[in-house]
């Protein structure tokens, strides 16, 4: 996480200073820090959980998001969701259920923790709705890093050994997903109603 947050900002500064953005300098600090907060909890909170639960069961426990989204696009931000999309993210979310099977004996309560990383995930996606089409999302990927890195950085001081060439390629990886794929979901959310694409998570 801290490794993805550092590489984050190497990508994100420049862009910043090029394009004469000062992210501290907004009006919209609570919802910048609100948002980066619950975000960088909610992917802190998932790299752990990968670690004690089977990759395929957080995985499929994380397919509860665009559940949660859903309701709040609809009790926070006052969308209307007609029957289809209800549908859609019932029927993802009965998979979910399918899946995981919570009554059964093997399942782990430790699942639990990607459930509170899919909510953060989803109030952090559902925040970005409330941002005026001027802001930055430039700005919005700066607080992003500077959250989860400083949410990261002691825990990773603290187990931290040089990596070798294999695990330094597959962090430099990580890291390039993982900002790829905030930029992308960032760009989403600010073009079209969250409503409508949080199913398509499924």
């Amino acid at each position: 996480v801290l490794v993805r947050a550092v590489i984050g900002l190497l990508v994100v500064g420049p862009l910043l200073y090029r394009r004469r953005i000062a992210p501290w300098r907004t009006r919209h600090l609570r919802l910048h820090l609100t948002r980066a907060v619950t975000g960088g909890a909610g992917v802190t909170i998932g790299f752990y959980a990968f670690t004690v639960i089977p990759l395929a069961t957080a995985t499929a426990i994380n397919f509860t998001m665009p559940l949660f989204v859903t309701i709040l696009a609809v009790v926070v931000l006052h969308e209307t969701v007609g029957w289809r999309r209800w549908t859609a993210t019932a029927a993802g979310f009965l998979g979910v259920i399918v899946m995981v099977r919570p009554g059964s004996t093997s399942f782990d309560p430790a699942a639990l923790l990607v459930l509170v990383q899919a909510l953060c995930i989803a109030f952090s996606v559902s925040v970005v709705k409330s941002f005026p089409a001027q802001e930055s999302q430039l700005s919005m990927l700066f607080f992003t890093f500077i959250s989860s890195g400083l949410i990261s950085v002691w825990p990773a001081i603290a187990a931290w050994h040089p990596p070798d060439l294999r695990i330094a390629l597959l962090l430099l990886g990580v890291a390039a997903a993982g900002i790829s794929a905030q930029a992308c979901v960032l760009r989403a959310y600010r073009l079209g109603e969250a409503s409508y694409i949080a199913p398509l998570s499924y």
